[in-house]
């Protein structure tokens, strides 16, 4: 999170009380172990972030925004840390299908 550009809206913890909310529901698991214990917080704070750069992503494809033609706007460009971590969480998941342990 400290690595987060500035303005960020989601701080640590912001991001840890919606992982507990999950957490909470999550229903029928038979913790084995410590270990698993963290995989499956790590999976949940995954899935948080990547949530939030889909919407963020979202926003910027028009999602409830005033249309404006690029040349009217210099220097407005994309965050590539939203990008990356959304090519990042979809090679995470066709690993999943290869071989779920990895993943």
């Amino acid at each position: 999170m400290r690595k987060e550009r500035e303005g960020n809206t989601l701080q640590a913890a912001g991001l840890i009380n919606e992982a507990f909310l999950r957490l909470v529901d999550v229903k029928n698991v038979k913790w084995q172990d410590l270990a698993h214990f963290f995989s499956i917080c790590a999976n949940i704070l995954r899935r948080i972030l990547i949530d939030r750069a889909r919407a963020k992503g979202m926003d910027k494809r028009g999602n409830a925004a005033q249309h404006i033609k690029l040349d009217d706007a210099p220097g407005l460009a994309s965050n590539p840390k939203s990008q990356g971590l959304v090519a990042v969480d979809d090679a995470l998941r066709q690993l999943e299908q290869i071989d779920p342990r990895k993943a």
